[in-house]
């Protein structure tokens, strides 16, 4: 039995993608043009790569509980 495991893609990969999200290329484009799914999109963007801080925290949620 094998186990599906996601693909690694390097850094400089990760941050390709995600300027080209932010010069205008929606996630369906990317997703037929690279295989990239939406959320491991949305993630990339969450773990800091973009080149505006402020586009990649509208992504991102910080839960609490209390």
């Amino acid at each position: 039995m094998s186990v599906k495991r996601s693909p690694k893609y390097t850094a400089e990969f990760k941050q390709t993608i995600v300027n080209l999200y932010h010069a205008g290329k929606s996630y369906a484009e990317i997703k037929k043009e690279y295989g990239i799914s939406h959320s491991a999109l949305a993630n990339w963007q969450c773990d800091g790569i973009s080149y505006d801080p402020v586009a990649a925290g509208s992504h991102c949620f910080v839960l609490t509980v209390s």
